[in-house]
């Protein structure tokens, strides 16, 4: 899959891709200006994922998550059956996918989990062990559609808790941002565990409409 983002296309020879894209984002989370840290992302993501499968699993629609959204909003909607579609046709599979206790805020004796425990807990063995299969990759790629559905740039940093910049007022580059760190979560943190993505070509749905970004162009 070619890159759709250009701050993809330039990125030194020498650097890591996770490292090249997080450090154009400022965590929320820390006191001091820092980059999200590569554990944190893969951890709130993964969480929700499993959050997202047992909510469909229950019957559920999210209304307080990472991926809480409108249902009068027809696209997210529309992405969330989606993912319901791919659930519904195996659901024991999915309830054993959920059923381990890695990354839950408990452990074993009751003790709530620092975050950076939780962090740990989501280890690459980890994750490659729960991407493995391709059901897993399939709903995860529409989970990450999901996020990113609308592409309201205000929610993003609302929802992943960290920022694009330090003003107050999004540039165009806010977006590009976020284009690029769409396309590291759906594509290239799951070829760095070795594994192959989902290999449906959303490359024009999956990016802002012309009525998401004109407002920077005003």
């Amino acid at each position: 899959m070619s890159k759709r983002c250009l701050l993809l296309e330039n990125i030194p020879d020498n650097e890591k891709l996770d490292l090249y894209i997080l450090r154009h984002f400022i965590s929320d989370k820390v006191s001091t200006p820092k980059p999200p840290k590569k554990e944190h992302l893969r951890c709130k993501v993964i969480r929700g994922h499993k959050r997202a499968i047992r909510q469909i699993l229950n019957g559920k629609t999210p209304k307080a998550t990472l991926h809480k959204f409108n249902i009068d909003d027809t696209r997210s909607l529309q992405m969330w059956r989606n993912l319901k579609d791919i659930i519904d046709r195996n659901p024991n599979f999915f309830i054993n996918s959920i059923s381990d206790d890695s990354g839950q805020k408990v452990d074993m004796q009751g003790n709530i989990k620092s975050i950076s425990t939780m962090e740990k807990s989501f280890s690459f063995g980890f994750c490659i062990n729960y991407f493995r299969r391709d059901e897993i990759r399939e709903s995860y790629f529409y989970y990450i559609q999901l996020l990113f559905m609308n592409f309201d740039v205000k929610k993003l940093c609302e929802k992943f808790g960290f920022r694009c910049c330090k003003g107050e007022s999004h540039k165009i580059m806010c977006v590009e941002k976020w284009i690029m760190l769409k396309e590291y979560l759906e594509v290239y943190m799951i070829r760095d565990l070795d594994l192959e993505p989902f290999g449906l070509d959303l490359n024009v749905a999956g990016l802002p409409s012309y009525a998401n970004i004109i407002e920077f162009f005003n």
